[in-house]
């Protein structure tokens, strides 16, 4: 083997390796001049105060202890220049800061991030820095003086990469602590509500065709489903369905029925698929959901877990299908009678009525309370009968209360 060729196979081995095992490079430390800067930022904030506007202040104040220029030699890196002298430890001058640990995080529904970790003793700031771990020359670095970050979003570049968040403490008297292990932190899983609103079924007179099974028109069903605040929009997202037939009044065992794929619709966070006509012919009945949504830019599908009361119900027939060529007979619900409780009566100015004269004027008030009713069938009026009439013989029909033998007006 010449010497060239062994060159090219060493070359081509690490870059390999740098490929196969990037996961495994984290931050060994923060550069010199960083700690001093930082050391200086967080004895500054110690005797001004943590806001936002103090830590830019202190930031700005504190910017020469941040030039490479600073020290030449170790020794002076070591004290950071005259920040020992400035800021003596008043005991244990060998005591060293300790590295965090209980590193926790969470998403919550916004998709905001979390993350926590125990107090570090005599630590005044905390560096996070963090980086997508395919990624780590970039990588950005936050300033806190809590031991935790909440509403904490990465950069919309990296949302569906895994992130490496690593975090120092620093005290201004005690120095830098260790450098955490990178702490990786999964991409965010999209989350949608199991809960689909039937929002439309439109007949079309075109014949629709699937796998062997096929139908003389096609029937569009349209399903709305609730916004999600998934950071990628919901033009990222597919919701996939669970769209499964119960039963139908008229069974047909001649062929199977294939389940009816749904895609996007053409309004926002709906989602529309088509079913052969014979099911409204048939009266199917159908149960639904909302089973899986899927990322397509983060290639992450996610199994929604649907309650009992979570699942919605349709019969498809002719009387709920727009545009359906089912021939119908027009009907209307008769009359309700006799369906009041707690009736009541007030028979008015009883001393000029002559009770002996059938024709005489009786003015009475009435009351009573409706039996409960559909709520989507509300009585338009109430028409009140009276005539002659007699008392029920038997006890069982007494509740009755009395039958009309002659109406005389209403």
């Amino acid at each position: 083997m010449s010497l060239f060729s062994l060159r090219i196979q060493i070359l081509i081995l690490s870059i390999l390796i740098y490929i196969i095992f990037p996961i495994n490079c984290q931050l060994q430390g923060l550069a010199k001049q960083q700690t001093c800067l930082l050391r200086c930022v967080a004895f500054c904030l110690t005797k001004g105060g943590n806001g936002e506007n103090e830590l830019q202040a202190c930031e700005q104040r504190c910017k020469p202890y941040g030039e490479p220029g600073l020290c030449s030699s170790d020794k002076c890196w070591r004290k950071c220049r005259d920040l020992d002298d400035i800021n003596p430890r008043p005991n244990k001058p060998d005591e060293k800061m300790k590295p965090i640990d209980n590193f926790t995080f969470i998403y919550d529904e916004q998709y905001l991030l979390s993350i926590s970790w125990n107090p570090v003793p005599n630590a005044d700031i905390y560096v996070v820095v963090h980086w997508a771990t395919n990624s780590i020359l970039q990588y950005s670095q936050i300033i806190t003086t809590s031991p935790f970050l909440h509403n904490f979003t990465f950069s919309p570049h990296n949302l569906c990469q895994e992130n490496a968040v690593q975090v120092v403490p620093i005290s201004g008297i005690y120095g830098t602590g260790p450098m955490s292990e990178p702490n990786v932190i999964p991409p965010p899983r999209p989350q949608i509500s199991p809960r689909l609103k039937l929002l439309s079924m439109i007949y079309e007179p075109k014949k629709y065709v699937a796998q062997n099974y096929e139908a003389n028109g096609t029937i569009t069903i349209k399903f709305g489903y609730e916004p999600s605040a998934w950071p990628l929009g919901d033009e990222d997202l597919e919701v996939i369905p669970m769209f499964h037939m119960m039963l139908c009044a008229e069974p047909d065992l001649t062929q199977a029925v294939p389940v009816p794929e749904f895609s996007k619709g053409k309004d926002q966070y709906t989602i529309e698929g088509q079913v052969g006509s014979d099911m409204m012919y048939r009266k199917c009945k159908f149960i639904y959901s909302i089973q899986e949504v899927h990322s397509d830019q983060c290639d992450i599908s996610e199994y929604v877990h649907a309650k009992t009361d979570d699942f919605g119900n349709v019969e498809i027939s002719c009387d709920n299908v727009q545009n359906s060529e089912c021939y119908k007979i027009e009907s209307h619900r008769g009359p309700v009678c006799g369906q009041v409780d707690k009736f009541t009566y007030d028979v008015l100015e009883k001393d000029k009525i002559s009770w002996s004269n059938k024709a005489s004027n009786i003015s009475v008030n009435i009351s009573y309370v409706p039996y409960s009713t559909n709520p989507e069938r509300k009585p338009l009026y109430y028409v009140a009968l009276y005539g002659d009439a007699l008392s029920y013989e038997s006890s069982e029909e007494l509740f009755k209360r009395s039958r009309i033998t002659q109406l005389l007006q209403k």
